[in-house]
């Protein structure tokens, strides 16, 4: 269809709402107001066309493109230069043609982008039943075949949540209401092409770490000068969020804003799905890593003063493989009085898993005048699941009394494994030595 207006020689416009009379120098009137300049599918019958014609709702020409460019611009928000043809289509900014088109409407919410096809040069389906959402992000993928425009990404969203995760890619050209000025550096380097990927866009942007923002926060500058000053060499940008997990993906958070920076920091090769994929604790991996990461107690005495790893494993940490659906990490307790009589890691390990009944992670036990609470954090670093283990201990009080020796006997025989008493202050009697398990179902 734009193909179709541009090689017309001449197109006529009617202004249903525009009186014969109306005063095409005056901003406010009927002119500016016409429901004409509001759909989405006009948009191209302004642009294409070398010459339009426009006509009030009595058939009266009331001027052309030309002689009615300085309302029309007004109107539109297109610059008068590209309305008179002293500038070409392409010299404009993705950001700013997406601009003109934001505050249009259109009837099917697909045609928000299948309007834009011809003002970006680009060709894909019309498929009336996926959604407004979905047509203009192939749009945005299309055009992102033919330029390496960085103002594609300058978009806002002042409504947002600052912490809602988001793609790079609008969902709607409204988004651009904020950019009309935004422009790409011309030739100030060399950019590196982008694509999309199953991965979602894979782009290298440089990004400078904001600890301020959040421990896992980065600017990315684009290749965009900052409105309105230009010339002084800093970079409009956008926030990211590196996901956890590693494999370089991140996604797009603040999006009410953009930032400016002046100095880049280190260039990344990274990932940014439009549909955000947080990965999950759950599931299937192909390591289980258990790393002893605290110990406390309520008196000095408790320290560490031996650990072990499986007989197989190798270095300070254990780890293990498990292609089970679900996999899970429990701890169990016992008091020895002397660790040397088990000679080897080997006989170490065999006594403890005879006796070995393994408690939930969280629980709070009590062995002998010992109350221990452990705890584990489960972490994802690549393709492996760490589970951070903090150990808790605190001493219970001897009794003295006959009667309290005999009750507490009993109660430490009765106790519940899980015990939500909180801390005490006691003396330490006996040696704890820990015991790690696993269980799988």
């Amino acid at each position: 269809m734009y193909l179709w207006y541009e090689k017309a020689n001449k197109c006529y416009t009617y202004l249903e709402d525009v009186p014969a009379d109306v005063n095409t120098k005056s901003i406010g009137s009927e002119l500016t107001r016409t429901g004409w300049a509001t759909r989405g599918w006009t948009l191209q019958e302004l642009l294409a066309p070398p010459v339009v014609m426009f006509y009030s709702k009595d058939w009266v020409q009331i001027g052309t493109k030309d002689t009615l460019s300085y309302v029309l611009s007004r109107t539109t928000g297109i610059d008068e230069d590209l309305l008179t043809r002293k500038k070409v289509l392409d010299q404009a900014s993705i950001a700013k043609r997406m601009f003109w088109a934001g505050r249009r409407n259109v009837t099917r919410p697909e045609d928000i982008a299948y309007c834009l096809m011809g003002i970006f040069s680009v060709n894909m389906p019309m498929l009336y039943g996926e959604g407004g959402t979905k047509a203009f992000l192939r749009l945005q993928e299309e055009i992102m075949k033919h330029s390496d425009d960085h103002s594609i990404f300058a978009w806002t969203d002042e409504e947002a949540s600052s912490d809602a995760f988001h793609g790079l890619l609008a969902v709607h050209p409204s988004r651009f209401r904020l950019s009309k000025s935004v422009i790409p550096y011309k030739d100030r380097e060399e950019r590196v092409s982008y694509s999309m990927s199953n991965r979602g866009v894979c782009i290298e942007l440089y990004l400078t770490h904001l600890p301020d923002e959040g421990p896992n926060i980065y600017a990315a500058p684009l290749d965009c000068p900052v409105p309105p000053r230009f010339g002084d060499h800093a970079f409009l940008a956008i926030y990211l969020q590196k996901l956890p997990g590693g494999q370089r993906q991140y996604t797009r958070v603040k999006i009410g804003c953009l930032a400016e920076i002046r100095d880049r920091g280190a260039l990344h090769t990274i990932y940014v799905r439009q549909a955000i994929v947080i990965p999950t604790l759950a599931g299937v991996y192909p390591s289980h890593v258990l790393q002893l990461r605290k110990v406390t107690g309520t008196f000095p005495e408790y320290k560490v003063v031996a650990s072990m790893v499986p007989p197989a494993a190798d270095g300070a940490k254990a780890t293990l493989s498990s292609k089970a659906a679900y996999f899970g990490v429990g701890f169990d307790v016992v008091e020895l009085e002397d660790l040397e009589v088990l000679a080897t890691r080997q006989d170490r390990f065999d006594i403890f898993q005879q006796h070995y009944t393994p408690k939930s992670m969280g629980s709070r036990i009590r062995v002998g005048y010992h109350r221990i609470y452990v705890k584990a954090e489960p972490l994802l670093r690549g393709s492996a699941k760490y589970y951070m283990i903090d150990i808790e201990l605190e001493a219970v009080e001897r009794p003295t009394k006959p009667i309290d020796v005999i009750l507490d006997k009993i109660e430490n025989l009765i106790e519940p494994a899980t015990d939500t008493a909180g801390p005490t202050s006691h003396r330490r009697f006996g040696r704890l030595r820990r015991v790690f398990g696993s269980s799988e179902n």
